[in-house]
């Protein structure tokens, strides 16, 4: 789903400066990512990041 939400942003603002694109990629992608991440493995304490994800943005 947050694959699917960068792309929109890409797609909708096709010239963003760095600022504008991470402050739409923190407003809308990473919460998914966050929820996802606690869902999927709620028994750690520790959350890793998902790097692919983030190196994508």
């Amino acid at each position: 789903k947050s694959n699917s939400i960068m792309a929109l942003i890409r797609r909708t603002y096709t010239y963003l400066d760095n600022h504008t694109f991470l402050l739409l990629y923190k407003s809308f992608a990473r919460p998914h990512i966050d929820y996802a991440n606690q869902v999927w493995k709620p028994h750690l304490i520790e959350i890793k990041t998902t790097s692919p994800l983030e190196n994508v943005a």
